[in-house]
């Protein structure tokens, strides 16, 4: 039988990223246009990152913390694993 998680803990790793980064976006007043255009991608991308529907991959995410002003571990802070990793 599989066990449905309550709702605060469906949101995958990649939400979680992307509501931070679109969370210290917010902070810094940097607008998700300016990150696209210094990270040379396009605003799409940014916006899709932001939405937790495309990864960040490792090396993009430190430029992407080196840009905002903040830790790469700032993005995972305070996540708890799953209980079940199957």
């Amino acid at each position: 039988m599989i066990s449905k998680r309550p709702a605060e803990h469906s949101r995958t790793m990649d939400q979680v990223v992307g509501e931070r980064l679109h969370a210290m976006l917010t902070r810094s007043g940097m607008p998700r246009s300016e990150l696209a255009e210094r990270l040379g991608l396009k605003l799409e991308i940014v916006d899709e990152f932001c939405a937790g529907t495309r990864r960040i991959g490792a090396s993009l995410l430190i430029e992407i913390s080196r840009l905002c002003g903040v830790k790469v571990t700032d993005f995972y802070a305070d996540v708890t694993e799953p209980e079940n990793r199957d």
